[in-house]
């Protein structure tokens, strides 16, 4: 889908990759993205994140700081850069951020991105309110699963089977997303 989009909209859609775990990162990914857009900027989407399949007593401290730098801090930090140029931009400005159905409904073994989720949706709120009187939108797009590689890969822990069994039971809790599903609800 990407590659269509920066096909598509040629000097308009840029892929940028970057740790954004690690702050001085993040700085470099934004002076490229405000560089390639001539300073400005309307739309702003957080889709990066990390996945954590342990239950509490498995999780360590590395555990949490990695995944709250990658899932909470970076979020919040790339927002703190993009509102100066939101706030001077003259288009529709919005920040839309994918966040997840897990922050209401947990599932076994997923405390640590459930809990992330969680402060994103409440910073969510916050900025929403914030941002309300220079017009700036922001608003998150809570899916639930998605069948991707990405839950059976070696990152997750999860097998092939166990993905499977799990989508099975989850579709059973609520509809299962696609990936394209997404990326239509953030681009709306």
């Amino acid at each position: 889908m990407l590659d269509s989009l920066i096909k598509f909209y040629p000097g308009q859609a840029f892929a940028y990759t970057y740790d954004l775990s690690d702050p001085d990162e993040i700085n470099i990914c934004f002076k490229k993205i405000i560089e390639n857009f001539r300073g400005e900027l309307d739309v702003v989407i957080h889709c990066a994140g990390a996945y954590y399949n342990k239950e509490f007593e498995d999780l360590s401290i590395k555990d949490w700081d990695e995944c709250m730098n990658l899932n909470a801090r970076s979020i919040v930090h790339l927002t703190s850069l993009a509102v100066p140029f939101l706030e001077v931009s003259k288009g529709n400005r919005s920040i839309v951020i994918l966040t997840s159905a897990n922050k209401d409904k947990p599932l076994f073994g997923e405390m640590l991105f459930a809990v992330s989720k969680s402060m994103i949706n409440t910073f969510i709120e916050c900025m929403a309110l914030e941002l309300a009187s220079s017009k700036i939108r922001v608003n998150g797009v809570g899916i639930s699963a998605i069948n991707t590689t990405f839950r059976s890969s070696k990152e997750t822990g999860i097998t092939e089977f166990e993905n499977q069994i799990f989508l099975e039971h989850v579709s059973e809790l609520r509809p299962l997303k696609t990936a394209q599903k997404v990326y239509y609800c953030e681009i709306f």
